[in-house]
Formats: structure tokens, C-alpha cells, sequence
């Protein structure tokens, strides 16, 4: 009777083993079909579980004997890689939830941000990551998934820390550009760069703003040193028309330069200006020494008549109209009539000398 009931013992223990081996690899076999049902491959689990299986069957030994234990350890062990794949695909899965729902989030509430640069630099690339996050979690490529559901968590504040940087950028730009209208410089070109600037601000093309903020940095130099150039330019001009006017020389020729480059100036045509002035400067400088020289002769030839006469010497009556006609000429800034004149007056004093 005891070794009777020794072999039900025995018996009860190797069947309570078979079913443990069988329940457990039927367990690891499910596992594999769920983890083939979501498109992963798993290569090395699918052979353990038929190792397990064969070991189960006893198809592995030659005396076709099943082996329970190699059955139950290699069912064990691919049941905890199995299990595994399946919390690391499940946590892939909320990953992709989770941009998701951060996604809507951020469409819902874009803050500041432009709606093109939004759609251009947040949205369309997350809505592009998540569909390659999919299509990663299909392939059970489970890394690939985690990797690039963090690049669309990232993303938003990227663009935010760029959009902010760029509106610094801009905001100074800005500031060059109030500075020069403050200091009177003409800003056109500067207007045209920022229109420019804006709409690669608006479009999220960062690289492009900071680019031009270089260029308008650039330009506002140039433009601050041509404007103070014409500036003197045209200070210089004025006051050597100004010394001919104390002089009382008018010359239509002066103010007719004087008006055009003022014009220039005002205009922000600053090359022009710059030209035009100094054509002026160097005609008043011309003229003032024309003047001189001819103002000079008249003097003498009024002396000289003025000597003549005293000194019982003839004089032609009309030597004092001419002269007096070549002053009103150089004071009109008609230096060639001026001039003739004078050479008339000097020529008749000369012959009326030889005659008498």
C-alpha cells in the first residue's frame, strides 16, 4: 500500500509538472502571437517557444521523452522577454498618446507665435514625426518611436526659444531703424530689408532673419556716414555762398546748386547731395576769386581815373558809366560781362593816353 501510494504521489507530481510546463508555454505562446499580432518582429522568441514546445512534446530528445523542465525554464525566461516587449510596446503606444495629446495641446493654445510660423515650424513637422511614430510602433520598431515622439515634445519649445530669439532680433532692428529717422538719415533702404526681414519672420525662416539684421546693421552704418557726409557737404556749400552773398555777390547758378542739393538731402539721395554741394563749394570758390581779382582792377581803374583827372589829365566820359556797369555785373555774379567791361574801360583810358 505505501509504495502503492509513493507512485500516486509521484504520479500527481509529474502531472502537476506537465500542466505547470504546458500552461506555461501555452502562456508564452500567446504572448508570441499577440507580439506578432502588433507587426513586431521577434525572431528569438518565436524559436525559444518552439524549443519549448519541442522540449514539451519530447520531440527534442531521441527516446521522444519530454523534457518539463527544459520546457518550463526556456517558457519562463521567453514569458519575461515576451512580457517585456509588450510594457515597452505598450509604453511606446502612450508615448504616441502622448504627442499626440500635446499637440492638440499646442494647436489650442499657440501663445504668441505667428499662425504661419506655427503651421510651418510646430505643427506640419510634428503632424509628420507622429505619422513616423505610427508607422514605427506598426513596425515594432520601439526605440525608433521613442526617439522621435521626443523630438515632438522638443519640438514646441525649439521653435519658441528661436521665435523669441527672432523677435529680439527684429525688435533691435527696429531700434536701428527709429534711431536713424530720430537722427534724420532717410530709411528706405532699411524699410525695404526689414519688409523682407518680416516676412522671413513671419514664414519661421530664422536663419534668413538673422542674415538680414546683419545686412540692416551694415546699411545703417553706410547710411549714417553718407547722410552725415552730405550733411557737411551741404553746411560747406551754403557757407561759401553765404561769404559771396556778405559780399554782395548773387549767382542764380549757386542757388540753383544749393536747391538741388538740398533737394538730395531731403530726398535721402545722399550721393547726389554729397556732388552737387561740392560742385557748388568749388563754383562759389572759382566765383570768389574771380570776383576778387575783378573787383581788384576796378578799384585801380577808378583810382587811376581819379588821378588822371586830378592831375588835369584826360578821361572818356563813358569810363565811369562802364565801370560802374562791370561793378553792377559783378555784384550780379555776371563775371564775363564783368570782365569785358573792364577790359573796355582799361583798353579807352590806354588809347586816350597815347593820344594825348
Amino acid at each position: 500500500m505505501k509504495l502503492f501510494g509513493r507512485k500516486d504521489a509521484e504520479e500527481e507530481s509529474q502531472e502537476i509538472g506537465e500542466s505547470l510546463a504546458r500552461s506555461t508555454v501555452e502562456e508564452f505562446g500567446e504572448v508570441v502571437d499577440r507580439i506578432r499580432d502588433l507587426g513586431i518582429e521577434a525572431f528569438e522568441l518565436e524559436e525559444k517557444l518552439l524549443e519549448s514546445v519541442e522540449a514539451l512534446e519530447g520531440i527534442s530528445n531521441p527516446d521522444l521523452r519530454p523534457s518539463l523542465d527544459a520546457a518550463f525554464i526556456l517558457a519562463v525566461d521567453g514569458l519575461g522577454k515576451g512580457n517585456d516587449i509588450l510594457l515597452y510596446y505598450d509604453s511606446a503606444a502612450e508615448a504616441v498618446t502622448r504627442a499626440e495629446q500635446l499637440i492638440d495641446a499646442e494647436h489650442r493654445n499657440q501663445g504668441e507665435i505667428e499662425g504661419n510660423v506655427f503651421q510651418h515650424l510646430i505643427l506640419s513637422p510634428s503632424l509628420e514625426l507622429l505619422n513616423g511614430a505610427k508607422q514605427s510602433l506598426k513596425k515594432g520598431e520601439l526605440e525608433q518611436v521613442h526617439e522621435i515622439v521626443a523630438e515632438v515634445e522638443l519640438l514646441p519649445k525649439q521653435v519658441k526659444e528661436e521665435c523669441l530669439e527672432n523677435a529680439e532680433l527684429y525688435r533691435y532692428c527696429e531700434d536701428i531703424l527709429e534711431g536713424l529717422k530720430r537722427d534724420g538719415v532717410g530709411t528706405q533702404e532699411i524699410e525695404d530689408v526689414m519688409t523682407i526681414a518680416r516676412t522671413a519672420f513671419l514664414s519661421g525662416a530664422f536663419g534668413r532673419v538673422g542674415e538680414l539684421t546683419g545686412v540692416i546693421e551694415r546699411k545703417a552704418v553706410e547710411l549714417k556716414d553718407r547722410h552725415r557726409t552730405a550733411v557737411h557737404s551741404l553746411r560747406e556749400a551754403r557757407n561759401a555762398v553765404n561769404v559771396l552773398e556778405i559780399k554782395g555777390v548773387n549767382s542764380e547758378e549757386l542757388d540753383e546748386l544749393l536747391g538741388k542739393a538740398s533737394n538730395s538731402l531731403d530726398g535721402a539721395d545722399y550721393r547726389e547731395c554729397i556732388d552737387l554741394s561740392n560742385r557748388c563749394t568749388s563754383k562759389a570758390v572759382d566765383i570768389r576769386r574771380s570776383h576778387g581779382t575783378l573787383a581788384e582792377r576796378i578799384s585801380m581803374l577808378r583810382e587811376e581815373s581819379s588821378r588822371m583827372r586830378t592831375q588835369g589829365e584826360s578821361v572818356p566820359d563813358d569810363v565811369d558809366e562802364i565801370l560802374s556797369r562791370a561793378e553792377q555785373e559783378l555784384s550780379q555774379g555776371n563775371y564775363q560781362d564783368s570782365e569785358e567791361d573792364v577790359e573796355i574801360a582799361s583798353l579807352l583810358m590806354g588809347r586816350f593816353e597815347l593820344v594825348s
